[in-house]
């Protein structure tokens, strides 16, 4: 199995710590907030410099060259990934979304979209008929993890609706990253089923 791709993906599933500690720790949402924000503005930054003025920063830099992908100019997968957390967090917040179902949505992709990822990568034979480019083995692994997960922060079965809604959109050909559509979706499908009582 190719290195780079299973550190990749051990950096992407450790996003769930986020929500945990912010559950388990009760720590204060603002300041998780402004952290993230801060955070995605030193990350951008430091990609820029990286990128185009040929300027490291420390640990930030080597992070990032260990885990790029060689067809990825500008890793900013992770801004995305973290700008979705600031916005589920921010929805949790303004009472939209409980802070359950954020963490729940962040499990789908972290974990989901990370195995799905390795699985695919590794053992993945039959190719999804939705999108060539995804393997059904990668697929099926991927809703698994991102259902037990979620089953972490939130009841099994609506574990299992926020995978199959995150997991889905994952495996959609669709020209938008997945690091910020894969929680959304996954957020909003949860949420939308606790309100009708699904």
């Amino acid at each position: 199995m190719d290195k780079l791709e299973v550190i990749r993906q051990l950096i992407h599933m450790s996003g769930v710590l986020i929500p945990l500690a912010v559950i388990l720790l009760k720590l204060d949402l603002n300041l998780v907030i402004l952290a993230l924000v801060l955070f995605i503005i030193v990350y951008v930054s430091s990609e820029y410099l990286r990128v185009y003025k040929k300027i490291k920063i420390p640990i930030i830099s080597d992070v990032v060259e260990n885990a790029i992908r060689q067809e990825e100019k500008m890793a900013l997968t992770s801004a995305y990934y973290l700008g979705a957390m600031v916005l589920l967090f921010l929805l949790v917040r303004f009472n939209i979304c409980s802070i359950e179902v954020a963490g729940a949505s962040i499990a789908v992709l972290g974990l989901g979209d990370g195995v799905s990822t390795l699985i695919g990568k590794h053992f993945g034979k039959t190719r999804n008929p939705i999108n060539q480019k995804k393997s059904i083995e990668g697929s099926i692994s991927g809703i698994i993890a991102a259902s037990l997960g979620a089953a972490v922060f939130i009841a099994f079965p609506l574990a299992i609706t926020g995978a199959l809604i995150g997991m889905f959109v994952e495996m959609l050909p669709i020209n938008l990253n997945d690091n910020f559509t894969v929680p959304i979706s996954a957020a909003a499908g949860m949420q939308f089923a606790l309100i009708v009582g699904i």
